[in-house]
């Protein structure tokens, strides 16, 4: 005679075992089936605050930020001064366009833990995506300031005093990197950007190079050295490198715009000025909103064009001697 025993594992170690699970799994590759087990953890013992931490993560990095806001938030009912569930939070929250509130929970995560370089760092790179390149310097140069061999850091640190006119800065710092971490692209790109800004292309297609040879086929780094070279005036060459920059990124508006400059460059002024209408993608060249439609050729008799000036006085000079034939129109 045999008699069956029902075991019963309590709620708390059941949580555990699943947080387990869903760490083999993410460590695995399996995103959506950690997201699952985390999840499960959770509903058995809402207070493992690192099964909402992972899964906030997890979801924001494919692409479900909403989701990732949300459990971050359920986990912050547990742990409010747990720092590593406002790590997740700030960027799920930048993704979903509330810029200053997910800035505000990166800046909570470096109040509960100020001695860590990456909640710096991360902060810094939310400020550099928000076009606050002033504020981003001091957040990299904490981070740099608790680690100083964070390499990220150093690369970031470059690109942003290059936004703010500082080449000279950024290429001492680019070198200081690169004198650590010699295979870094980042810091061969800062290299070379430092460079062309300081009008020495030749050294700066050089390091676009240098880069290439670890990233072959980044479009911005292609882009790049297509602008040095075009400046060097091997036009048919920059004229390649742009071509096939913008294969790669067919949508992105900066190398869609560096094509522009080199078609026109090399006389292909149909193809370059049809291309040169991505320069309104760009944040600096901002289409001005005048409440009308922009002219596209079409017949305008008896109707009104506004012309205005775009983006300097040099280009306002250069083509207001059309402006006859339009009114001849």
């Amino acid at each position: 005679m045999s008699a069956l025993t029902t075991l019963s594992i309590p709620p708390d170690e059941a949580a555990r075992a699943l947080f387990q699970h869903g760490e083999a799994l993410r460590l695995g590759g399996d995103a959506e089936a950690a997201i699952a087990a985390y999840a499960a953890a959770s509903r058995l013992s809402p207070t493992l605050i690192g099964a909402a931490i992972n899964r906030a993560l997890l979801l924001h990095q494919r692409g479900r930020h909403e989701e990732a806001i949300a459990v971050a938030r359920a986990g912050l009912v547990f742990a409010p001064l747990e720092p590593q569930l406002h790590a997740a939070l700030g960027p799920a929250l930048i993704a979903t366009g509330d810029f200053l509130a997910g800035v505000a929970a990166l800046h909570e995560v470096v109040r509960l833990a100020p001695a860590s370089a990456i909640a710096w760092f991360n902060l810094g790179v939310a400020l550099e995506g928000g076009r606050q390149p002033a504020i981003a310097e001091t957040a990299f140069r904490e981070a740099l300031r608790r680690d100083p061999a964070m390499i990220p850091a150093q690369v970031a640190l470059a690109g942003v005093l290059r936004d703010l006119g500082q080449p000279e800065r950024a290429l001492a710092l680019a070198r200081a990197a690169l004198a650590v971490a010699p295979d870094c692209s980042a810091a061969h790109v800062n290299r070379g950007n430092a460079l062309h800004d300081l009008g020495d292309f030749a050294a700066a297609a050089a390091s676009y190079r240098r880069a290439l040879e670890h990233t072959p086929d980044d479009p911005s780094i292609l882009c790049n050295l297509g602008t040095s070279l075009l400046a060097l005036g091997e036009i048919r060459a920059a004229l390649d490198l742009h071509s096939a920059a913008a294969a790669r990124a067919a949508t992105a508006p900066r190398i869609r715009f560096g094509l522009a400059l080199a078609l026109l460059t090399a006389g292909h002024l149909a193809e370059g000025f049809a291309e040169y209408e991505e320069r309104f993608r760009l944040p600096e060249t901002a289409r001005r909103d005048f409440g009308r439609p922009q002219w596209q050729g079409e017949a305008i008799a008896w109707r009104t064009i506004l012309l205005h000036a775009e983006q300097g006085y040099g280009d306002t000079l250069q083509f207001i001697r059309y402006a006859p034939m339009v009114a001849a129109l």
